[in-house]
C-alpha cells in the first residue's frame, strides 16, 4: 500500500499554446543547459577584464550561445556596458539566452535616453 502512494503522479493540465514558435523560441528550447552562479561570476569577472566594451561584448555572445542565463544575470551583466548604445546592443544579443524572457521587459529601466528606450521597445522576444 505504501509503494502506491510513492509512485502516484498526479495528472497536471497543461495549456497549449498552438501558435508558431518564434526562431528566438526555438533557440531558447535548444539550449538546455543553464548558468549557474558560479559560471555566471566567472563570465561577470571576464567580461569586466577586458579592455572595451567591444570585447565584452564578444565575450558575452560566446558565453550566451552555450548556456541561458535569468534576466536578472542579464541585468548585472548589463550595467558592465557604460555607454548605452552598447548596453541596448547587449540586451538585443541576449535575448535568445534568457531562460526567464517573460520578465525581459523588466530590463527597460537600464536604458535612459528616448530613442534607445523605442529601439528596446522593439526587441522580438
Amino acid at each position: 500500500e505504501y509503494l502506491q502512494y510513492v509512485n502516484y503522479r498526479p495528472s497536471r493540465y497543461v495549456s497549449l499554446d498552438v501558435r508558431e514558435p518564434t526562431s528566438l523560441a526555438k533557440e531558447r528550447a535548444v539550449k538546455t543547459h543553464f548558468s549557474e552562479k558560479i559560471e555566471f561570476l566567472k563570465l561577470r569577472r571576464k567580461m569586466a577584464q577586458e579592455d572595451n566594451e567591444d570585447k565584452m561584448l564578444e565575450v558575452a555572445v560566446a558565453a550566451f550561445a552555450r548556456k541561458c542565463y535569468s534576466t536578472e544575470q542579464v541585468r548585472n551583466l548589463a550595467v558592465l556596458f557604460l555607454n548605452e548604445d552598447n548596453r541596448l546592443s547587449f540586451l538585443k544579443m541576449s535575448v535568445s539566452g534568457i531562460s526567464d524572457i517573460e520578465h525581459f521587459n523588466s530590463l527597460q529601466d537600464l536604458i535612459k535616453t528616448e530613442p534607445n528606450i523605442s529601439k528596446f521597445k522593439e526587441i522580438p522576444y
